[in-house]
């Protein structure tokens, strides 16, 4: 199962969607069968299947989904399921992966049945630390690894989504090899002030080049706080923030492993 395909990581798969799909169609195998959930198939990976003999399935070909009225139904060309929850899992992209493991599940059927009860638990109770984990209270605390420019994307959709009256307070560390501009720059428009610090590992981007890249990207009057220490930074923010506000800490993994421990 390739649930999607975005830039990421490209010193080791490549510098764009193609190279990056020919990378992860590593994992298919001669004459069994794939499931490809992302909607945007690149042509190398449907190049390396057909090398394969691999009878590919694909989200919107093969398989589909569709949301109404606070559930969602899937279905293919031999199976459906209705009335099925929204995945716990926060995010628009939730039911795209979802929509892919159902394609699984089918296929995987005679060996390995799935109930739709047990569909629906897994949909209700699947978790995933630091992917907009939430730790609710008086101020909210929002931990994501987003660390790239489409998981930053994603991340923002969720935040405007999510029903909250105040502001937005970031602290924000990522690694100097990332893309620090494209991932600060879809949260600009939601982030009221700014907590920057550099993060305790060798790969590390410096606090100047996080102060860069929210000023290259973001209004040039947005409030910015620069700290030594992460953990002062996270300090600092809590301490800034009124009751309704939200405090969202991103940019990394390193980054929630670190001020997860402080803030959840």
């Amino acid at each position: 199962l390739i649930t999607s395909i975005d830039l990421d990581h490209q010193h080791w798969l490549g510098e764009d969607r193609e190279s990056i799909a020919r990378e992860k169609a590593g994992i298919l195998r001669s004459h069994n069968t794939g499931v490809v959930s992302d909607p945007d198939i690149p042509r190398s990976l449907l190049d390396v299947a057909r090398e394969l003999g691999n009878p590919l399935l694909c989200l919107a070909r093969d398989f589909h989904y569709q949301l109404d009225n606070g559930s969602w139904a899937w279905r293919s060309a031999h199976a459906q399921r209705a009335g099925l929850p929204v995945p716990a899992l926060v995010g628009a992209q939730q039911l795209q992966n979802a929509a892919g493991v159902l394609m699984v599940v089918e296929i995987l059927g005679a060996r390995l049945p799935v109930s739709q009860a047990d569909v629906r638990n897994g949909l209700l109770n699947a978790r995933v630390p630091g992917r907009f984990q939430i730790k609710p209270g008086t101020i909210t605390q929002i931990f994501d690894v987003a660390h790239n420019p489409a998981a930053a994307q994603r991340l923002a959709r969720s935040l405007a989504s999510y029903p909250a009256s105040g502001k937005v307070h970031a602290v924000f560390a990522a690694l100097a090899d990332k893309d620090i501009a494209g991932v600060v720059a879809p949260l600009c428009a939601q982030v009221s002030q700014w907590y920057l610090a550099p993060l305790d590992v060798p790969r590390a981007a410096s606090l100047s080049a996080l102060v860069q890249a929210v000023r290259q990207v973001c209004a040039v009057d947005v409030p910015l706080h620069e700290f030594a220490q992460l953990n002062n930074a996270l300090q600092a923010a809590l301490q800034a923030a009124q009751p309704g506000d939200i405090v969202l800490v991103f940019g990394s993994f390193y980054t929630v492993a670190q001020l997860g421990r402080e803030g959840l």
